[in-house]
């Protein structure tokens, strides 16, 4: 699919028209061909989904509660959206349940969240990855684009493991290059500390060699790419310190919350700033939603309201 073929909203959308024209996206990206390819691959078809609606979601994920109805009802159409829509969603979640089954390489197994240099192999034939990467590729999964527009109020660059956050950076610092106005840019990291196997620091001493956890990747990741240095990190949440554990921390009734470092706990800020002294973004690090699956290598600690940067 291309730009072309998507449909075009308006200039200056209200609430309702950008809704519509999100759905009219979803809507024909979920109905065009190469994806009726890749899911004829599997033998799958977008029908209702089964009576556990959640059992496909990855590790620690929800969806809203006003979802239920509109699964367990064929005929429930929830305030607000009209029954093309729910259809849209209907469909949307089961090629979510698709997907989940055949390229979840993370959790396949049962265990215990993987990242993903430490995913498990797909086992395809070498002609169903032709396939899948042609689909993909025609559904704009694989390739970077242009951006569609010549301003944004906002960017965000997500994080990730290895260089992945180096070169992400890199792609928005290139745009920015060619004069495409990023707007605030949030760059978000979390605090998943480096893996040890395979060792990650090898590939992230070149941008972020003090970094002790994603956050720091980042930090590390807009110094190489943008050369901001990012000011000294705060507590969103509110926190004196590090050191103790965040009251309004969401996971800390789930299990293994007790054994989950103080640390991972709260929520993190770097603000970006320009030689100018304007403000262009943030490094931003929410808390973790794993407890008990993170290591502990060495704790950032913290004095007063700030933290030192891990990066």
């Amino acid at each position: 699919m291309t730009d072309a073929t998507l449909p075009t909203a308006a200039a200056a959308p209200n609430t309702v028209e950008r809704a519509a024209h999100a759905f009219a996206t979803v809507e024909q990206w979920m109905s065009s061909d190469p994806m009726a390819g890749l899911l004829g691959l599997f033998d799958q078809a977008t029908a209702a989904p089964p009576a556990d609606w959640t059992s496909w979601l990855h590790l620690n994920e929800e969806l809203p509660e006003w979802l239920e109805a509109v699964f367990q009802a064929a005929d429930s159409v929830p305030r607000g959206l009209t029954p093309d829509q729910v259809e849209v969603l209907r469909r949307t979640l089961s090629v979510e349940r698709t997907a989940a089954a055949h390229f979840n390489f993370r959790t396949r197994d049962g265990s215990g969240y993987r990242e993903r240099s430490q995913a498990v192999d797909g086992a395809f034939s070498q002609q169903t990855r032709a396939r899948v990467l042609a689909l993909t590729t025609e559904l704009g999964l694989v390739e970077a684009r242009p951006p569609r527009f010549a301003s944004y109020e906002k960017t965000l660059v997500l994080g990730g493991g290895y260089r992945s956050p180096l070169l992400r950076a890199r792609l928005a610092a290139r745009f920015r290059a060619t004069g495409v106005d990023l707007g605030e840019i949030s760059f978000l990291g979390s605090p998943r500390f480096l893996i040890e196997d395979p060792p990650e620091h090898v590939a992230t001493a070149e941008y972020a060699p003090e970094a002790t956890d994603e956050f720091g990747l980042m930090i590390g990741a807009v110094r190489a790419e943008f050369g901001l240095a990012a000011s000294e990190v705060t507590f969103l949440c509110g926190c004196p310190s590090a050191d103790q554990r965040c009251p309004k921390w969401l996971a800390q009734g789930a299990e293994g919350a007790d054994e989950t470092p103080p640390a991972y706990t709260h929520e993190r800020q770097a603000t970006l700033i320009e030689s100018d002294g304007r403000v262009i973004g943030s490094v931003l690090s929410a808390s973790t939603g794993r407890p008990r699956t993170v290591r502990t290598p060495r704790t950032p600690s913290a004095c007063g309201r700030a933290a030192p940067s891990p990066g």
